[in-house]
C-alpha cells in the first residue's frame, strides 16, 4: 500500500510540475503576444513589479528596471509606424523550486521601423526568471542576447495590407 501512496504522490508532484512549465510557457507566448500588439494592460500582469530586463543586440544595449519603466519602453516601441513578430520556441525550462523557474528560449523577429525605412530581423536567446506570486506565474527578469540581426534600409515603403499596431500602438514620437 506504501509503494502505491509514494508512486500516486510522486505522479501528484510530476503533474503539477508540468502544470507550472505549461503555465510558463504560456506567460512567455503572451508576452510575445502583448508586445507586438501593444496590449500593454496584459503584459502588465505578466511582469514582476521589480522586473529587470536586459537587452544586448547588434544594434543597442539596455537595461531597463521596473514594470512601469519596461511598460514605457514598450508604449513607446510599439507605435502606429512599427511591424513587430516575435516568435519564441524550443523553451527549455527549469523548474528551481515551487515559486521559481528559468527558461531559454529561441527567439525569431521581424521589426519594420516605418520611420526610418529600416528592416530588423534576426535571432536572440532570451534567458529569463520566473517567480509564482499565489497562482500566478510572471517574468522576474529576461535577458535577450542577439545570435545574429540584420538591418536592412528599405528603399520603398513596403506594400501593407494589414497593420495592427497602427490600431493599437500610440503615435510615433514626432507624428
Amino acid at each position: 500500500m506504501d509503494i502505491a501512496m509514494d508512486e500516486f504522490r510522486a505522479m501528484q508532484r510530476e503533474l503539477q510540475a508540468l502544470r507550472a512549465i505549461e503555465a510558463i510557457k504560456r506567460v512567455k507566448h503572451a508576452y510575445c503576444r502583448c508586445v507586438d500588439t501593444a496590449n500593454l494592460e496584459e503584459l502588465r500582469t505578466l511582469l514582476d513589479e521589480e522586473v529587470v530586463v536586459h537587452f544586448a543586440s547588434g544594434s543597442f544595449q539596455q537595461v531597463v528596471r521596473g514594470r512601469e519603466d519596461y511598460l514605457r519602453l514598450i508604449a513607446g516601441m510599439a507605435n502606429d509606424q512599427m511591424l513587430a513578430q516575435h516568435t519564441v520556441h524550443h523553451p527549455e525550462i527549469d523548474l528551481v523550486s515551487d515559486v521559481e523557474a528559468t527558461g531559454i528560449w529561441y527567439l525569431h523577429g521581424h521589426y519594420y521601423r516605418l520611420w526610418d525605412m529600416h528592416h530588423v530581423t534576426g535571432t536572440a536567446l532570451y534567458r529569463d526568471r520566473y517567480v509564482r506570486t499565489g497562482d500566478r506565474w510572471q517574468i522576474r527578469e529576461s535577458r535577450y542576447e542577439s545570435l545574429y540581426e540584420l538591418d536592412y534600409l528599405m528603399q520603398d515603403r513596403p506594400p501593407i495590407t494589414a497593420h495592427l499596431l497602427s490600431r493599437t500602438g500610440r503615435p510615433a514620437q514626432g507624428e
